[in-house]
């Protein structure tokens, strides 16, 4: 039996979530003036072999965990089929860092330099190949005998809504959150810009489907997001009408911030680059 058959409408992003109710409105900047200058949302993380602590021991691998609450969202399901989480789209961006080598944990920050700016220095260094892994970190000495470079990566981010639908449930229904996509992921980023853009319809309006699938090559296995349209028996992929004037709100929101360029994604517990991992963990 199908479960929340959507007819005609989907299952609304939790609306009352998203507006404050009607007694707050006269108060609704109070303590949130200074809060404007730094926006920083929590993030969709999937848990890795390479995941250090407290990922690898609060977590097993293949969940899905918002950070910084340290909450999981979703347990990796081992047949790769159980959808992880359903969610609207609200905002996307580009973001473009500079990586300093694992071997520099611990003594320098993970993202040494990032820009919003498609003609920075740091963007056309993530988009040139022959570039984005050439320059040596400064401050690491060689580690067994290997030098140890820095990294331009471009990040696919999209700012999501998750809600409830069939059987999947979460705590953080109508909150937004980051989802960012990089390095060996950039492609399945790329591929949901595309689901979007056949849409032809505000990117605020759509909804869709994300499962968690174990990925491999030569250098071992990771964990990453599929995200695809959702099975129209049980979300309907357009946010219902008594969601949509909400979700556009907070598109506005997240685009003014991006303007104005406060709209930050905090990556450092993202690992660097994918290792081999334990393969009877899977």
């Amino acid at each position: 039996m199908v479960q929340n058959k959507i007819t005609p409408a989907a299952p609304p992003v939790a609306p009352g979530r998203l507006i404050a109710p009607d007694y707050m409105t006269a108060h609704h900047a109070d303590g949130t003036e200074a809060l404007k200058s730094a926006v920083i949302p929590p993030r969709l993380k999937v848990v890795q072999p390479t995941s250090r602590e407290p990922f690898c021991t609060l977590f097993s691998q293949g969940d899905i965990v918002v950070v910084p609450m340290m909450q999981r969202v979703s347990e990796y399901d081992k047949q790769e089929k159980r959808v992880a989480l359903y969610f609207a789209t609200v905002f996307f961006w580009h973001e473009w860092c500079c990586w300093n080598p694992l071997a520099a944990a611990g003594q320098l920050k993970s993202v040494r330099d990032r820009s919003l700016d498609p003609k920075s220095s740091v963007a056309i260094k993530a988009r040139d190949e022959e570039r984005r892994n050439a320059e040596i970190c400064p401050e690491v000495p060689e580690k067994d005998g290997k030098k140890q470079y820095l990294s331009y990566v471009e990040h696919l981010n999209f700012m999501i809504v998750p809600f409830n639908a069939g059987s999947v449930e979460t705590q953080f229904a109508g909150l937004p959150i980051c989802l960012s996509f990089a390095r060996g992921e950039w492609i399945k980023g790329s591929n949901m810009s595309g689901l979007i853009m056949v849409r032809r319809a505000p990117i605020y309006g759509c909804q869709f489907q994300a499962t968690v699938r174990r990925r491999t090559n030569n250098k071992g296995t990771w964990f990453g997001i599929d995200v695809d349209n959702p099975d129209p028996t049980i979300v309907d992929p357009w946010v219902g009408k008594d969601s949509f004037d909400a979700m556009q709100k907070l598109y506005t929101e997240f685009k003014t911030a991006h303007a104005e360029k406060t709209l930050q994604v905090d990556y450092e517990d993202v690992e660097e680059e994918i290792k081999p991992g334990n393969s009877k963990e899977f």
